[in-house]
């Protein structure tokens, strides 16, 4: 049975995506903007007469975890932590999110709709990381901003060093 809702009545939904993070850049931003965006958009098509409030939770994954895929980050979890709250359609993080989002953990956080990439790597445990959500029903696809990375954002400075210092010893 569908629940009753009120004329104008506002209903908010717990938006969830999960990240690393590292050094806190556009791309991140441009992120979770696109998460409360997308979702919005998608919920106002379900419930068109309601205004629709999103609760974004950012879950942050942890430096043991993010090292044994990638790197170790370069920011420590709390440094990220830290950016992440300065973005304005943040409502809550979780430290130390998983890698892989079961069906228990959408319970336990109570969580509406999951956001995130395409999962298209052929590593079958990271392309699988959305399932729960997806079995529900309850999954959208964020793309990326083009140009941008954390990984970029490293191979610039490894590529401009010496230029930086030139200009540091002055």
């Amino acid at each position: 049975m569908a629940p009753i809702i009120e004329e104008n009545e506002t209903l908010e939904f717990r938006v969830y995506a999960d990240m690393v993070a590292d050094l806190y850049h556009i791309g991140h931003a441009n992120f979770i903007t696109k998460c409360v965006n997308q979702s919005t958009a998608r919920l106002q098509k379900q419930y068109p007469d309601k205004n629709i409030k999103i609760y974004m939770i950012v879950g942050i994954h942890n430096d043991k975890g993010v090292e044994s895929y990638k790197r170790l980050p370069i920011c420590t979890m709390e440094e990220r932590i830290g950016a992440m709250r300065s973005h304005r359609l943040v409502s809550d993080i979780l430290p130390n999110a998983p890698f892989g989002i079961s069906e228990t953990f959408l319970d336990e956080h109570k969580i509406d709709l999951v956001c995130g990439n395409r999962c298209n790597t052929g590593d079958p445990v990271y392309d699988s990381q959305y399932d729960a959500a997806k079995l529900r029903n309850a999954f959208e696809i964020i793309e990326r901003t083009p140009g941008i990375s954390t990984s970029d954002l490293i191979e610039r400075i490894i590529v401009r060093r010496e230029e930086f210092s030139k200009v540091d010893n002055k």
